[in-house]
C-alpha cells in the first residue's frame, strides 16, 4: 500500500494527502520517494488563488491598457521624423519591447499555474504552503519561513518560493531534520525545530 501512494491520481479531493500522513503517523521515519515532490512541482507552477487573480489582472493590464498606450506613443514619435535621432520613438520601442516580453513571461507562467489548495497542506514535511521554524546553527538563531512560490516571494519578509535554492535544499525536510549544504559559495546548517500550516 505504501508504494502506490506515490501512483495516486488527483481526483478533486484530498485523499492522497491523509492517506500520506496516516502513513507518517504510523511509521515516522518512512521516507516516501524523493522524486514525488518534485515531479509534482515539475508539472506546473505552484500559486495561491489570491496571486493567480493578480497575475491574470496584470496581463490583462499589460494587453489592453499598457500595450495600445505604448503603441500609439511609437505611432506619435515615429510621425515626428528621422528615427535615427528621434529619442522619444527609441524609449517608446524599448518601452514596447519591455512589456511585451513581459506579456509574454505572465502568459507562460499563467498556462502552467496550478492552483494550490490550502486543504492539502501536510506538515510532515517542508513543503508549499508550510511555516517552518529553523534553528539557525552557525550564527545561533531561530529563523520562521514561509514556503510558496515564485509569485508570492517575498524574502525580506521571510516568504521564499519552494522553486529557490534555499526552498529546494529545505523541501521535503522534516521536524527535527539537520540539514547542511552550500548555496552560492556560503555554507547553510539549519535544524528544522517546527513545521506548521502557513496563513493563506
Amino acid at each position: 500500500m505504501v508504494n502506490d501512494v506515490s501512483k495516486l491520481d488527483s481526483d478533486g479531493t484530498n485523499y492522497k494527502s491523509q492517506l500520506r500522513n496516516g502513513i507518517l503517523e504510523k511509521f515516522p521515519d518512512y521516507k516516501f520517494q524523493e522524486t514525488e515532490s518534485k515531479q509534482e512541482t515539475q508539472k506546473g507552477l505552484l500559486v495561491t488563488a489570491k496571486m493567480l487573480e493578480i497575475k491574470r489582472d496584470e496581463a490583462e493590464h499589460i494587453e489592453k491598457v499598457l500595450l495600445p498606450q505604448i503603441t500609439q506613443e511609437v505611432s506619435e514619435a515615429r510621425a515626428k521624423g528621422d528615427l535615427k535621432e528621434n529619442a522619444e520613438y527609441s524609449s517608446a520601442k524599448e518601452a514596447q519591447h519591455i512589456a511585451n516580453v513581459k506579456l509574454a513571461n505572465l502568459k507562460d507562467e499563467l498556462a502552467r499555474a496550478v492552483i494550490f489548495d490550502p486543504t492539502t497542506v501536510t506538515t510532515s514535511t517542508v513543503s508549499f504552503g508550510t511555516k517552518v521554524t529553523l534553528q539557525n546553527n552557525k550564527e545561533n538563531k531561530e529563523e520562521v519561513l514561509t514556503i510558496f512560490g515564485p509569485w508570492e516571494s517575498d524574502p525580506e519578509n521571510g516568504v521564499i518560493s519552494y522553486l529557490s535554492p534555499l526552498g529546494i535544499n529545505l523541501r521535503d525536510a522534516r521536524a527535527g531534520e539537520n540539514l547542511k549544504f552550500n548555496i552560492n559559495g556560503k555554507d547553510f546548517d539549519y535544524t528544522v525545530k517546527n513545521i506548521a500550516p502557513a496563513q493563506f
